[in-house]
C-alpha cells in the first residue's frame, strides 16, 4: 500500500512538472498556435464553402490550378506547401466531381492537371461564399491586425521555401 502511494505521488509530481512545462510551450510555440488558428479558420471557411460542395482545401487547390493552363502535381504541391499524399487525397475528390482532369505533356513523361468547365463553375459559385468567410476571418484577426498578419505569413512562407530550395 505504501509503495503504491509513493509511486502514485511520484507519478503525480512528474505529471505536474511536465504539465507546467507543456503549458509554457503552448504559450510560446509558433507551431502549436498556428495549428490552432488553422483549425479555426478551416472550420469557418469550410462551413461557408460546404454550401457549394467544396472544402477550403479543395477551393485552394482549384484556385491554384485555375492560375495555370496546366500544372504538374509536384509544382502544385510546392505552391500550396502541401505534401504529395495529402494533395493526392484531395485531388481524388475533386477529380471524381469532374472539376479537374489530367493532361499529359507532349513527351508523355509527366502528367499535369487542368481545370474543367465544371471546376470553373464550382469556383465561380464558391467565390461569394469565400468572400463571406474571408470577411469573418478578417474581423477575427482585427481590422488593424489583418494586413500585418498576412504580410508576416507570406514572408514566412517565402523564407521557408528559399531554405528548402
Amino acid at each position: 500500500m505504501y509503495l503504491s502511494l509513493y509511486c502514485n505521488k511520484a507519478v503525480q509530481e512528474k505529471q505536474e512538472r511536465i504539465s507546467k512545462a507543456v503549458r509554457r510551450i503552448g504559450k510560446v510555440c509558433l507551431n502549436y498556435n498556428v495549428r490552432g488558428v488553422s483549425r479555426i479558420l478551416n472550420q469557418r471557411y469550410d462551413s461557408y464553402l460546404s454550401k457549394c460542395g467544396l472544402t477550403s482545401v479543395q477551393f485552394s487547390i482549384l484556385s491554384s490550378i485555375i492560375s495555370y493552363d496546366a500544372i504538374s502535381i509536384n509544382d502544385l504541391a510546392l505552391m500550396l506547401s502541401m505534401d504529395r499524399t495529402t494533395l493526392s487525397r484531395n485531388l481524388k475528390a475533386i477529380e471524381e466531381k469532374g472539376y479537374v482532369c489530367e493532361v499529359t505533356d507532349r513527351d508523355r513523361r509527366s502528367r499535369k492537371l487542368k481545370i474543367t468547365d465544371a471546376g470553373l463553375i464550382a469556383v465561380e459559385q464558391a467565390i461569394p461564399l469565400w468572400k463571406k468567410a474571408q470577411h469573418e476571418a478578417m474581423m477575427l484577426a482585427g481590422p488593424f491586425n489583418y494586413v500585418p498578419l498576412l504580410t508576416y505569413l507570406k514572408k514566412f512562407i517565402h523564407n521557408s521555401r528559399k531554405k528548402l530550395a
